[in-house]
């Protein structure tokens, strides 16, 4: 080759390489572009994880923070739940219906916001006024019976203190079986009235349950308001198409000015 012909032929060679390079940095960009958008769209409208978290409130699981930072769900005792699985099943399946991605990417003015809410508010109200015996768990028979058993110790040791003032010697065993003597023919209607007074207690919580769904279910329909859950995530994408893959094409026009202008 001609000594003259070798450095623009270098040049040139150069040239390609940069442009080669910057072409895969322009692929890389635009490719790391549209994973984070795929990315954060899937997150934004991500429905499951509200879901999870609300089967766990309704059965009233305990958050638990492990050592490595990361939490977990702990079930409770069965005899400390407040719903059956009837009630946290029909619940879930409410909550279903409203919070999903349909909804989310949907388009409703005030007016519809408000009617969807006042018609979710009614609809759960009256199922549950109506079925609250399916819904709210009544205890079991042997769960009164331990209720019953430590009502009669705690008298027992109340009468046996009551006793030792006034001098009687009398044993704590000898004392409950009098207790139980003396209820020998109410003990199944004590049995009955402790079951609905647990079933009493756990009705007490309705309204707090009633208006954690509701409030989950309005902040979804909120989001839907004149369609801004899409608008947003159009802006998003928008804004990260501009800033994202220009600049590596304005550094292609200004490597290929340098070399003209070399």
């Amino acid at each position: 080759m001609n000594p003259e012909d070798y450095e623009p032929t270098m040049e040139a060679t150069a040239l390609a390489g940069q442009v080669g390079s910057q072409a895969q940095q322009t692929a890389a960009a635009q490719y790391f572009n549209e994973e984070r958008n795929s990315s954060t769209t899937a997150a934004q409208i991500e429905c499951d994880k509200i879901l999870d978290k609300a089967r766990h409130l309704l059965r009233q699981d305990q958050r638990i923070i492990n050592e490595d930072e990361t939490f977990s769900w702990e079930a409770i005792e069965e005899n400390e739940r407040i719903l059956t699985e009837v009630g946290i099943k029909m619940m879930m399946q409410f909550l279903e219906c409203h919070i999903n991605k349909e909804n989310l990417l949907s388009n409703y003015g005030e007016e519809i916001v408000n009617r969807r809410m006042l018609d979710a508010c009614y609809a759960l109200n009256r199922n549950i006024l109506l079925k609250y015996e399916l819904y709210f768990r009544l205890p079991t028979v042997e769960e009164a019976i331990e209720v019953l058993r430590k009502r009669i110790d705690d008298k027992a040791s109340m009468r046996s203190f009551a006793y030792e003032t006034l001098g009687i010697q009398k044993g704590k065993e000898e004392i409950t079986k009098e207790i139980i003597a003396g209820r020998e023919k109410k003990i199944e209607d004590e049995i009955k009235k402790i079951r609905d007074e647990k079933m009493q207690q756990n009705i007490y919580d309705y309204d707090i349950i009633f208006t954690e769904l509701i409030h989950m279910v309005e902040s979804i329909t909120q989001r839907a308001w004149k369609g801004e859950e899409r608008g947003s995530l159009r802006r998003h994408t928008s804004v990260s198409e501009v800033v994202g893959i220009p600049q590596a094409k304005a550094q292609d026009k200004r490597e290929m000015f340098k070399w003209i202008k070399g």
